[in-house]
Protein backbone atom coordinates (compact mmCIF):
# COMPACT_ATOMS: atom_id res chain seq x y z
CA UNK A 1 0.00 0.00 0.00
CA UNK A 2 1.18 3.09 -1.28
CA UNK A 3 1.93 5.95 1.69
CA UNK A 4 1.38 9.43 0.94
CA UNK A 5 3.15 12.32 2.03
CA UNK A 6 2.44 15.61 3.61
CA UNK A 7 2.49 17.39 0.39
CA UNK A 8 0.08 15.31 -1.76
CA UNK A 9 -1.86 15.34 1.38
CA UNK A 10 -2.12 19.19 1.04
CA UNK A 11 -2.68 19.04 -2.30
CA UNK A 12 -5.97 16.94 -2.15
CA UNK A 13 -7.16 19.44 0.87
CA UNK A 14 -6.45 22.49 -1.81
CA UNK A 15 -8.24 21.11 -4.26
CA UNK A 16 -11.06 20.34 -2.37
CA UNK A 17 -10.93 23.43 -0.72
CA UNK A 18 -10.85 25.45 -4.16
CA UNK A 19 -13.87 23.38 -5.74
CA UNK A 20 -15.83 24.25 -2.82
CA UNK A 21 -15.15 27.82 -3.50
CA UNK A 22 -15.98 27.52 -6.64
CA UNK A 23 -19.11 26.01 -6.49
CA UNK A 24 -20.29 28.44 -3.98
CA UNK A 25 -19.46 31.64 -5.45
CA UNK A 26 -22.01 34.01 -6.91
CA UNK A 27 -21.63 35.09 -10.58
CA UNK A 28 -22.25 38.94 -10.70
CA UNK A 29 -21.85 39.63 -14.58
CA UNK A 30 -20.48 37.51 -17.18
CA UNK A 31 -18.33 39.77 -20.09
CA UNK A 32 -17.98 38.09 -23.23
CA UNK A 33 -15.20 39.66 -25.46
CA UNK A 34 -14.08 38.25 -29.13
CA UNK A 35 -10.83 37.25 -29.69
CA UNK A 36 -8.56 36.26 -33.06
CA UNK A 37 -6.20 33.76 -31.69
CA UNK A 38 -5.50 30.20 -31.28
CA UNK A 39 -5.44 27.84 -28.64
CA UNK A 40 -1.66 27.24 -28.07
CA UNK A 41 -0.70 30.84 -28.11
CA UNK A 42 -2.43 31.29 -25.02
CA UNK A 43 -0.31 32.04 -21.69
CA UNK A 44 0.29 28.71 -19.75
CA UNK A 45 -0.59 30.34 -16.54
CA UNK A 46 -4.00 32.32 -17.70
CA UNK A 47 -7.23 30.75 -16.55
CA UNK A 48 -5.20 29.04 -13.41
CA UNK A 49 -6.84 28.66 -10.45
CA UNK A 50 -4.94 30.54 -7.94
CA UNK A 51 -5.11 29.33 -4.26
CA UNK A 52 -3.26 31.90 -1.43
CA UNK A 53 -2.70 29.52 1.32
CA UNK A 54 -4.97 31.43 4.38
CA UNK A 55 -6.95 32.77 2.05
CA UNK A 56 -8.44 30.27 0.46
CA UNK A 57 -9.83 30.35 -3.81
CA UNK A 58 -9.08 33.74 -5.03
CA UNK A 59 -10.10 33.41 -8.48
CA UNK A 60 -8.75 32.55 -11.63
CA UNK A 61 -5.79 34.30 -13.14
CA UNK A 62 -6.61 36.48 -15.77
CA UNK A 63 -3.77 39.27 -15.53
CA UNK A 64 -0.14 39.72 -14.07
CA UNK A 65 2.90 41.89 -13.99
CA UNK A 66 6.12 42.14 -11.49
CA UNK A 67 7.90 45.12 -10.26
CA UNK A 68 11.83 44.14 -9.98
CA UNK A 69 13.12 44.49 -5.57
CA UNK A 70 16.21 44.40 -4.51
CA UNK A 71 16.27 40.83 -3.66
CA UNK A 72 13.12 39.80 -5.30
CA UNK A 73 10.19 40.43 -7.72
CA UNK A 74 6.66 41.45 -6.96
CA UNK A 75 4.06 40.08 -8.75
CA UNK A 76 0.43 41.56 -8.90
CA UNK A 77 -1.94 39.34 -9.66
CA UNK A 78 -5.68 39.96 -11.37
CA UNK A 79 -8.23 37.03 -10.76
CA UNK A 80 -11.84 36.58 -11.73
CA UNK A 81 -14.29 33.79 -10.02
CA UNK A 82 -14.61 31.96 -13.28
CA UNK A 83 -12.93 31.89 -17.06
CA UNK A 84 -13.74 30.05 -19.66
CA UNK A 85 -12.62 29.73 -23.40
CA UNK A 86 -15.16 28.71 -25.65
CA UNK A 87 -14.59 27.78 -29.73
CA UNK A 88 -17.34 28.90 -31.88
CA UNK A 89 -17.84 26.70 -34.89
CA UNK A 90 -20.50 28.01 -37.71
CA UNK A 91 -23.81 27.66 -34.87
CA UNK A 92 -22.17 25.47 -32.34
CA UNK A 93 -20.06 26.48 -29.31
CA UNK A 94 -17.60 24.15 -27.32
CA UNK A 95 -15.70 24.57 -23.93
CA UNK A 96 -11.94 24.86 -24.99
CA UNK A 97 -10.43 25.71 -21.72
CA UNK A 98 -11.91 25.30 -18.71
CA UNK A 99 -10.06 26.41 -15.60
CA UNK A 100 -6.96 26.70 -16.98
CA UNK A 101 -7.30 23.25 -18.20
CA UNK A 102 -7.65 21.70 -22.05
CA UNK A 103 -10.43 20.14 -22.79
CA UNK A 104 -11.07 17.45 -25.71
CA UNK A 105 -11.91 20.20 -28.19
CA UNK A 106 -8.82 21.83 -27.87
CA UNK A 107 -7.31 20.25 -31.04
CA UNK A 108 -10.03 21.33 -33.15
CA UNK A 109 -10.09 24.04 -35.77
CA UNK A 110 -12.67 27.09 -34.72
CA UNK A 111 -13.88 30.19 -36.57
CA UNK A 112 -13.20 32.16 -33.72
CA UNK A 113 -12.54 32.13 -29.91
CA UNK A 114 -13.96 33.66 -26.73
CA UNK A 115 -13.06 34.45 -23.22
CA UNK A 116 -15.87 34.59 -20.42
CA UNK A 117 -14.94 36.66 -17.31
CA UNK A 118 -17.06 36.60 -14.42
CA UNK A 119 -16.66 39.77 -12.01
CA UNK A 120 -15.96 40.68 -10.10
CA UNK A 121 -11.95 41.03 -10.45
CA UNK A 122 -10.01 40.89 -7.61
CA UNK A 123 -5.97 41.82 -7.11
CA UNK A 124 -3.16 39.46 -5.25
CA UNK A 125 -0.14 40.76 -4.07
CA UNK A 126 2.98 38.58 -3.14
CA UNK A 127 6.71 38.04 -4.12
CA UNK A 128 7.50 35.76 -6.40
CA UNK A 129 9.33 33.13 -3.62
CA UNK A 130 5.82 32.99 -1.94
CA UNK A 131 4.77 31.10 -5.24
CA UNK A 132 5.53 27.52 -4.23
CA UNK A 133 4.93 25.52 -7.96
CA UNK A 134 4.75 28.53 -10.46
CA UNK A 135 7.06 26.71 -12.39
CA UNK A 136 5.71 23.18 -12.15
CA UNK A 137 2.43 25.17 -13.25
CA UNK A 138 4.09 26.81 -16.24
CA UNK A 139 5.18 23.39 -17.24
CA UNK A 140 1.65 22.16 -16.79
CA UNK A 141 2.32 19.92 -14.40
CA UNK A 142 0.08 21.25 -11.40
CA UNK A 143 -3.33 22.25 -11.98
CA UNK A 144 -3.86 24.72 -9.30
CA UNK A 145 -1.35 28.08 -8.51
CA UNK A 146 -0.78 27.92 -4.62
CA UNK A 147 1.02 31.18 -3.04
CA UNK A 148 2.35 31.02 0.86
CA UNK A 149 2.60 35.26 1.45
CA UNK A 150 1.87 34.35 4.83
CA UNK A 151 4.05 32.16 5.63
CA UNK A 152 2.04 29.17 6.87
CA UNK A 153 3.01 26.44 4.82
CA UNK A 154 6.71 26.98 5.18
CA UNK A 155 7.01 27.91 8.36
CA UNK A 156 4.22 24.75 9.54
CA UNK A 157 1.57 26.46 11.32
CA UNK A 158 0.10 23.92 13.24
CA UNK A 159 -3.36 22.92 11.84
CA UNK A 160 -5.69 23.87 14.04
CA UNK A 161 -4.45 27.84 14.11
CA UNK A 162 -4.61 27.76 10.26
CA UNK A 163 -7.85 26.26 9.96
CA UNK A 164 -9.05 29.38 12.23
CA UNK A 165 -7.21 32.04 10.66
CA UNK A 166 -9.00 30.56 7.00
CA UNK A 167 -12.12 30.65 9.05
CA UNK A 168 -11.46 34.31 9.60
CA UNK A 169 -10.73 35.59 6.02
CA UNK A 170 -13.71 33.52 5.20
CA UNK A 171 -16.06 35.56 7.08
CA UNK A 172 -13.49 38.62 5.72
CA UNK A 173 -14.52 37.56 2.46
CA UNK A 174 -17.97 36.90 3.31
CA UNK A 175 -18.12 40.80 4.48
CA UNK A 176 -16.73 42.22 1.95
CA UNK A 177 -18.98 40.17 -0.72
CA UNK A 178 -21.70 41.57 1.56
CA UNK A 179 -20.66 45.38 1.38
CA UNK A 180 -19.62 44.71 -2.37
CA UNK A 181 -23.11 43.70 -2.80
CA UNK A 182 -24.72 46.08 -0.87
CA UNK A 183 -22.97 48.56 -2.48
CA UNK A 184 -23.76 46.95 -5.96
CA UNK A 185 -27.28 47.74 -4.81
CA UNK A 186 -26.73 51.09 -3.70
CA UNK A 187 -25.60 51.58 -6.77
CA UNK A 188 -28.43 50.63 -8.76
CA UNK A 189 -31.09 52.05 -6.34
CA UNK A 190 -29.01 55.39 -6.95
CA UNK A 191 -29.50 54.74 -10.84
CA UNK A 192 -32.89 54.27 -10.51
CA UNK A 193 -33.63 57.01 -8.41
CA UNK A 194 -31.73 59.33 -10.68
CA UNK A 195 -33.75 57.96 -14.19
CA UNK A 196 -36.71 58.63 -11.73
CA UNK A 197 -35.90 61.91 -11.34
CA UNK A 198 -34.88 62.59 -15.09
CA UNK A 199 -38.37 61.23 -15.47
CA UNK A 200 -39.95 63.87 -13.32
CA UNK A 201 -38.58 66.52 -15.06
CA UNK A 202 -39.52 65.02 -18.37
CA UNK A 203 -43.34 64.46 -16.78
CA UNK A 204 -43.04 67.99 -14.96
CA UNK A 205 -42.42 69.54 -18.58
CA UNK A 206 -44.86 67.18 -19.72
CA UNK A 207 -47.35 69.25 -17.83
CA UNK A 208 -46.50 72.27 -18.09
CA UNK A 209 -46.81 72.17 -21.70
CA UNK A 210 -50.25 70.92 -21.13
CA UNK A 211 -51.25 73.64 -19.24
CA UNK A 212 -50.08 76.20 -21.73
CA UNK A 213 -51.95 74.70 -24.56
CA UNK A 214 -54.76 74.58 -21.94
CA UNK A 215 -54.73 78.14 -21.29
CA UNK A 216 -53.98 78.62 -25.05
CA UNK A 217 -57.56 76.71 -25.92
CA UNK A 218 -58.93 78.55 -22.94
CA UNK A 219 -58.76 81.63 -24.53
CA UNK A 220 -59.21 79.98 -28.00
CA UNK A 221 -62.73 78.84 -26.72
CA UNK A 222 -63.31 82.42 -25.09
CA UNK A 223 -62.92 83.93 -28.55
CA UNK A 224 -64.85 81.39 -30.45
CA UNK A 225 -67.50 82.19 -27.73
CA UNK A 226 -67.17 86.26 -28.15
CA UNK A 227 -67.78 85.65 -31.71
CA UNK A 228 -70.67 83.19 -31.34
CA UNK A 229 -72.20 86.24 -29.01
CA UNK A 230 -71.28 88.67 -31.72
CA UNK A 231 -72.66 86.54 -34.38
CA UNK A 232 -76.09 85.73 -32.34
CA UNK A 233 -77.10 89.05 -32.12
CA UNK A 234 -76.18 89.86 -35.58
CA UNK A 235 -78.55 87.22 -36.47
CA UNK A 236 -81.45 88.48 -34.15
CA UNK A 237 -80.85 92.05 -35.36
CA UNK A 238 -81.37 90.58 -39.28
CA UNK A 239 -84.15 88.57 -38.52
CA UNK A 240 -85.69 92.00 -36.58
CA UNK A 241 -84.46 93.82 -40.17
CA UNK A 242 -85.98 90.89 -42.11
CA UNK A 243 -89.31 90.96 -40.07
CA UNK A 244 -89.84 94.33 -40.58
CA UNK A 245 -89.08 94.55 -44.50
CA UNK A 246 -91.64 91.68 -44.56
CA UNK A 247 -94.20 93.69 -42.89
CA UNK A 248 -93.70 96.44 -45.29
CA UNK A 249 -93.88 94.29 -48.22
CA UNK A 250 -96.92 93.07 -47.22
CA UNK A 251 -98.96 96.82 -46.89
CA UNK A 252 -96.81 97.29 -50.25
CA UNK A 253 -98.63 94.87 -51.68
CA UNK A 254 -101.86 95.61 -49.99
CA UNK A 255 -101.27 98.90 -51.71
CA UNK A 256 -100.48 97.74 -55.00
CA UNK A 257 -103.46 95.77 -54.67
CA UNK A 258 -105.57 98.96 -54.04
CA UNK A 259 -104.11 100.79 -56.48
CA UNK A 260 -104.71 98.09 -59.10
CA UNK A 261 -108.57 97.67 -58.01
CA UNK A 262 -108.36 101.64 -58.31
CA UNK A 263 -106.89 101.32 -61.81
CA UNK A 264 -109.60 99.19 -62.88
CA UNK A 265 -112.45 101.01 -61.96
CA UNK A 266 -111.08 104.14 -63.52
CA UNK A 267 -110.33 102.45 -66.39
CA UNK A 268 -114.04 101.16 -66.10
CA UNK A 269 -114.86 104.75 -65.56
CA UNK A 270 -113.12 106.03 -68.44
CA UNK A 271 -114.41 103.43 -70.87
CA UNK A 272 -117.93 104.12 -69.91
CA UNK A 273 -117.58 107.64 -70.13
CA UNK A 274 -115.78 107.27 -73.74
CA UNK A 275 -119.14 105.03 -74.81
CA UNK A 276 -121.37 108.16 -74.03
CA UNK A 277 -119.41 110.73 -75.51
CA UNK A 278 -119.86 108.26 -78.33
CA UNK A 279 -123.28 107.87 -78.46
CA UNK A 280 -123.87 111.61 -78.18
CA UNK A 281 -121.80 112.50 -81.03
CA UNK A 282 -124.35 109.65 -82.91
CA UNK A 283 -127.34 111.51 -81.80
CA UNK A 284 -126.10 114.79 -82.57
CA UNK A 285 -125.51 113.22 -86.50
CA UNK A 286 -128.97 112.04 -86.70
CA UNK A 287 -129.93 115.35 -85.64
CA UNK A 288 -128.31 117.38 -87.63
CA UNK A 289 -128.83 114.67 -90.54
CA UNK A 290 -132.45 115.45 -89.63
CA UNK A 291 -132.51 118.96 -89.89
CA UNK A 292 -130.93 118.99 -93.50
CA UNK A 293 -133.58 116.75 -95.15
CA UNK A 294 -136.23 118.69 -93.29
CA UNK A 295 -135.10 121.93 -94.99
Amino acid sequence: MKVRNENEVLVDRILQRFYQSAMSSRQIRVETDRIEMTVPSLEPLYGVPVYVIGEGYVGQLRRFYYIRGLDDRRWIIETCPQIIVYGRKGDLIFPVVIMGLPTIYATRKFDYYMVEETRPIRTVECNERDIINLERVIKLEDPVLLIDKYGLYKNRVPQNYWLKYIELQNMVANLQKTVYDLEHDRSELITALQMRESENAVLRDLIENLRSQLTKLRSEVMNYYMEYTRLKQEVRLQSEIADTLESMFSRLESMLHRLETMAVRVGRREEKREEEEKGGEEEVEHEEKGFWRRS
